[in-house]
């Protein structure tokens, strides 16, 4: 997953005129063949949004 931040990260795109630069940031869990797959998304979740308030542009896992 940082692979792929890293090179969203080095798009730039051209549009009207303007280079327009994109970042990502993504929160990982992970969970056994048994595990409950709502509280493994959850936890994904709740790890994007520490990604997003400690200042976007990265991997939580």
């Amino acid at each position: 997953m940082e692979q792929l931040r890293q090179e969203v990260e080095s798009l730039v795109i051209q549009a009207a005129g303007c280079h327009i630069r994109i970042t990502i940031t993504s929160g990982i869990a992970c969970g056994l063949a048994d595990s409950n797959y709502e509280k493994v998304i959850r936890s994904a979740d709740e790890k994007l949004y520490l990604g997003k308030q400690r200042g976007r542009n990265r991997v939580i896992v």
